[in-house]
């Protein structure tokens, strides 16, 4: 750029012009003058296009960044301690770091830890993880992140209070948020300091970009301009605290009872959210019923996820309500934040309220859902002795009504890692809850009446996915539990069902009912462990449906299936043929060995 300016070439231009009218005539300094103008004219525009033309030149940045969560596994069991353990087979470590804040590209990778307490030598490799989604709370064998890229291999020595700094390989780093996994391969085991750490020296991502930096690094040097004056966070006022309960981040599986003659144990403790229903999640955002929820969500979502709290109150939804991924609606109390849904269709048009698409660890918490219809209500019948059957209590299209088949809740095949917790899910319209995904959760919930509960699959709480959790919840006044199309490791455990539980047609075997107390009614038609009916066209079920430990009484006629220790199984050879086994219990009493961590 020419960095002669418009105020010096004038200057230059009046000394030159006094000294060239001592020897010139006027005409000539006229022509002179002229053309010094022109000059003068043609170097500012000049000096405004390459203004305008100049790019920026990003610089480089380094930000040094504390993990979000660090831990490590010694034979499967998850530790969160001031200290990250290091041993071959024997100890993994783990270290999650949020990089979202940084956009640009990578130049340069680094990790950097302190040993503490314990000493080592060999070779240590790193690894990115293939998942985010574990906690320094709950990661366990089966929340860990498996290994995908190999970072980085390193060998030396750990002495007790030096620094290791170790390159990693730059090509496969997001700026999202990354697993590292830190295995010994060779030599002794050695500790580094966690992020608990008294030393004050916890694992550090140093990572040099160039672009620009929206997050709030952790090296101190970086934070002089940080302002003071930071946003208070938004206080969650429900009271909810999901952790320590059946299904929760807390819990973990009990391994000692794992029992090599019923290897399925192994699949049943890995049903439900993978790492527990969260807790401690931020609130991102408090609304109330005048604002409109899919536009909270959407907002929510593109900033990163957290929890939408909602003030009490009536929310009207007249329009499907679209989940999206790290979202989480809560209400501040589960009774007096009452979301009613206003949605129709018909019997080629069904639809649902909540639809959870192509989305993970995103959740519904603390509140009603209920399908409004107003002057009418299902026809059914309180209690257990309220008559007999009859036809109008398990009929489609009540009350005349033809636009009632909308489901409450739907989590189709690609959605998985989600939760309903602590609601209540009240007078659906066709479906209550549907999961095809694997790998959800339905905890402390009551789900109670549904209009469409007639033939040709109406009216279903429906299992079709694998690995899903269904704990601590009321099921009742629906047509069935429907367990079906390939559905397999799917365990209810510790609930209260009014209702059949159907294997219904064509699951895949291998799921579990235990420890519920079930009693259908005196007017519901079907036995409660049951399958579909051939002459409906309904397949057989799997091998190895299981019932274990429940109390069960099918239409007040006397407890059935109820021998406590013993182990029921669904033939899969039969329709609705129950077989008591003469099988021994497994280790601990239970095929779901959970405890608390």
């Amino acid at each position: 750029m020419n960095s002669r300016t418009p105020r010096v070439t004038l200057l230059l231009f009046l000394l030159f012009l006094s000294f060239f009218t001592l020897f010139a005539c006027s005409k000539d300094q006229d022509i002179f003058e002229q053309a010094i103008n022109e000059d003068i004219q043609n170097n500012i525009e000049s000096n405004e296009e390459e203004e305008e033309d100049a790019e920026p030149i990003d610089s480089l940045i380094t930000v040094n960044l504390t993990p979000v969560h660090d831990a490590y596994l010694q034979d499967s069991q998850g530790f969160d301690e001031p200290i990250v353990r290091v041993e071959k087979d024997k100890r993994v470590g783990y270290l999650l770091f949020d990089l979202s804040g940084i956009t640009g590209e990578i130049e340069e990778v680094s990790l950097e830890f302190t040993i503490d307490s314990d000493s080592g030598d060999g070779t240590l490799e790193i690894y990115q993880g293939l998942s985010t989604n574990w906690t320094e709370q709950s990661i366990s064998k089966l929340s860990a992140p498996k290994d995908d890229y190999l970072l980085s291999t390193t060998n030396g020595t750990f002495e007790i209070g030096n620094t290791n700094t170790i390159a990693l390989d730059k090509s496969n780093i997001p700026t999202e948020s990354i697993s590292l996994i830190l295995k010994k391969v060779s030599g002794n085991d050695f500790a580094l300091a966690s992020k608990e750490s008294s030393r004050e020296d916890p694992p550090k991502l140093m990572v040099t970009f160039r672009g620009t930096y929206e997050g709030q690094p952790e090296n101190p040097a970086n934070n002089e301009d940080q302002s003071q004056e930071d946003e208070m966070p938004i206080e969650d006022t429900s009271g909810y605290n999901p952790d320590c309960d059946l299904g929760g981040s807390c819990m973990t599986a009990d391994y000692s009872c794992l029992d090599p003659s019923y290897p399925v144990i192994e699949e049943f403790i890995q049903a439900g959210v993978i790492g527990g229903i969260p807790n401690g999640l931020p609130i991102a955002k408090t609304i109330t019923p005048s604002d409109d929820i899919q536009q909270a969500i959407d907002e929510v979502n593109s900033n990163g996820g957290g929890v939408i709290l909602f003030a009490e109150g009536t929310y009207v939804i007249r329009d499907e309500i679209f989940m999206k991924s790290n979202v989480v609606l809560r209400g501040v109390d589960r009774e007096n934040v009452r979301l009613e849904s206003l949605l129709r269709g018909d019997d080629d048009t069904k639809t649902q309220t909540f639809l959870f698409d192509n989305t993970s660890y995103s959740g519904i918490e603390n509140m009603t859902l209920f399908f409004s219809v107003p002057n009418y209500e299902p026809i059914d019948r309180e209690g257990l002795d309220a008559g007999a059957w009859d036809r109008s209590l398990f009929s489609n299209d009540p009350h005349g009504l033809v636009d009632l088949y909308v489901t409450t809740i739907v989590m189709e095949s690609n959605s998985s890692n989600n939760w309903i917790d602590n609601c209540n899910v009240l007078e659906s319209g066709w479906h209550t809850i549907r999961i095809r995904g694997n790998n959800n959760t339905v905890r402390n919930t009551l789900v109670d009446r549904v209009y469409n509960k007639g033939g040709n699959g109406r009216g279903y709480f429906n299992i079709i996915g694998d690995y899903n959790l269904i704990v601590n919840s009321t099921i009742k006044r629906i047509r069935h539990i429907s367990i079906e199309l390939g559905a397999e490791y799917n365990v209810f455990y510790n609930n209260e069902i009014f209702v059949d539980v159907n294997f219904h047609d064509g699951d895949d075997g291998n799921n579990l009912i235990e420890n519920n107390r079930i009693f259908t009614p005196t007017y519901h038609p079907f036995p409660v462990f049951t399958t579909g009916n051939s002459d409906f066209g309904h397949r057989l079920p799997g091998p190895n449906n299981l019932w274990v430990n429940n109390v069960a009484n099918g239409r007040q006629r006397g407890e059935i299936y109820s021998k406590p220790n013993t182990i029921y199984r669904l033939s899969h050879t039969s329709y609705e043929t129950v077989i008591e086994t003469d099988w021994e219990m497994p280790a601990c009493n239970t095929f779901y060995p959970m405890i608390r961590q």
